[in-house]
């Protein structure tokens, strides 16, 4: 069965009822469900239309964060999978990748060498686009950005400010072009959900598509059915990430009690983003243990309350950093930040604190 038979396997007829007229468009899944093969397939189809005599004039721009993830050698198996004879007519087989630059190319039967005949793209780097920013790519329409969510929060500094930039230099004011920014439901702290303004992006429901208008710009966010692929390599928590699109989350420590039987001693919420935590500090009455409890906040905040975020504010309750206001607060967050003596309602909950506590410190 090819992918394409698979049940619920995203297609070229999907991207482009998702895409629309829309300039960005997200898509979110588990692993290998096919917006990566779909948004491949579309964008080597609309560069093989483009051909005229012997030149693409819709070429493509695949990028990734990191220079090393650009290398020829990784970007060329990127492509392998694509059905390049279905797409170009047996005119060409493969897509080859030299020196940055993608061709559709064929293979010389009697030497086994590559013959790169049209250029349908670049290679681009997230992380040197200051180099390129002055340089023109009057043929390049579509840009694909992969793992746009990383498992390890180690996005650029203000990535979604460079991404744009990005587009900004290779785009620049033509019209009908579309920036991919493709990756897996690993985490819901991705700063392009915040810097873009998707708010509510993080609880789409599987199979819904949501859209945003941010001043001339139209979004949309598609989280694609997942793929079961009735594959017995993957179990626990690995596999309710692959197979099931779930967050990855970490085991973390949970309330060894229920919380009425503790003392709450203080009281303050963490801010990160669109993200706030419920923090207090409890005792335990029968051992005499103080730890902080962590819990999403889900209502609005009140008047007065004591607040730790990573945006500026005026009110004197608001803190920038775990900076103690009084000498008892010192010390409470010293348990926090340096004893790390903090449960959790979830390890949802808990990974992502634990990804937000090392901002502050």
């Amino acid at each position: 069965m090819s992918n394409r038979e698979i049940p619920n396997f995203f297609t070229v007829e999907d991207l482009k009822k998702v895409r629309s007229d829309a300039q960005y468009i997200f898509l979110l899944s588990n692993r290998n469900c096919g917006k990566s093969y779909a948004t491949k397939s579309l964008c080597l189809q609309e560069a093989y239309a483009n051909i005229r005599n012997g030149h693409c004039y819709r070429q493509l721009a695949y990028m990734r964060r990191f220079d090393v993830d650009i290398k020829d050698s990784t970007c060329e198996p990127y492509f392998a999978d694509m059905p390049v004879q279905e797409i170009t007519n047996n005119e060409f087989t493969f897509v080859s990748v030299y020196h940055k630059d993608i061709y559709f190319a064929t293979r010389d039967e009697k030497t086994g060498r590559t013959l790169r005949h049209i250029k349908i793209g670049h290679c681009f780097p997230l992380s040197g686009a200051e180099h390129f920013k002055s340089l023109m790519y009057p043929d390049i329409y579509s840009i694909i950005l992969e793992e746009v969510v990383s498992q390890n929060n180690d996005y650029l500094f203000n990535e979604p400010e460079q991404f744009q930039q990005a587009v900004s230099s290779i785009l620049r004011d033509k019209p009908d072009c579309h920036a991919y920014l493709i990756g897996n439901t690993l985490s819901r702290m991705c700063p392009y959900y915040n810097d873009f303004g998707l708010k509510d992006s993080d609880n789409i429901k599987i199979g819904q598509t949501m859209v945003y208008h941010i001043d001339e710009a139209k979004i949309v966010v598609h989280r694609c059915e997942p793929v079961d692929y009735n594959s017995k390599m993957y179990f626990g928590r690995a596999r309710r990430n692959i197979v099931e699109a779930d967050y990855i989350t970490h085991v973390c420590p949970h309330l060894p009690k229920k919380l009425k039987e503790y003392n709450i001693n203080y009281k303050c919420v963490l801010e990160y983003d669109s993200f706030r935590y419920f923090l207090r500090l409890l005792t335990d009455p029968a051992s005499g243990n103080v730890f902080w409890y962590c819990e999403p906040l889900t209502t609005p905040l009140k008047e007065k309350t004591r607040i730790i975020s990573n945006q500026w504010h005026d009110n004197i309750y608001h803190s920038y950093n775990f900076r103690g206001l009084t000498s008892e607060e010192t010390a409470a967050f010293s348990l926090m930040i340096r004893d790390n003596k903090v449960v959790f309602s979830d390890n949802l909950t808990g990974t992502e604190f634990n990804n937000i506590i090392t901002k502050f410190k």
